[in-house]
């Protein structure tokens, strides 16, 4: 898993999963807890610093990721999920009219 964000990319054509534990690309990870965000106006502005690790994705509309020395655009059709590590701050703005963000808090396996 890269440090400190990881990107996971998913074949523009296939369905995108929300998570899978058998999927390589999860790193092992469990779900903890998981938090939905509505955005309706533009930059609406939110922070994530977690002890744990996030995996981040935007189900609706395009938010701006920014956070770790990186910027990146997630989005429902691009298809962009990011594990976030623990202790490293993020923050995401609602780029477009309305947004809906998945933030899903986990732990590594042992």
């Amino acid at each position: 898993m890269e440090y400190p964000i990881s990107i996971i990319r998913h074949n523009q054509n296939d369905v995108t999963k929300l998570y899978d534990s058998s999927d390589p690309k999860y790193e092992d990870l469990t779900i903890l807890s998981e938090h939905y965000y509505y955005h309706k106006p533009h930059n609406v502005l939110h922070k994530s610093l977690s002890e744990n690790y996030r995996i981040i994705q935007c189900l609706f509309g395009v938010v701006r990721v920014t956070g770790a020395d990186m910027e990146i655009e997630i989005s429902r059709e691009n298809k962009i999920q990011l594990i976030v590590h623990p202790n490293v701050s993020i923050q995401w703005e609602n780029v477009s009219g309305k947004a809906v963000v998945t933030r899903k808090e986990c732990r590594q396996s042992l």
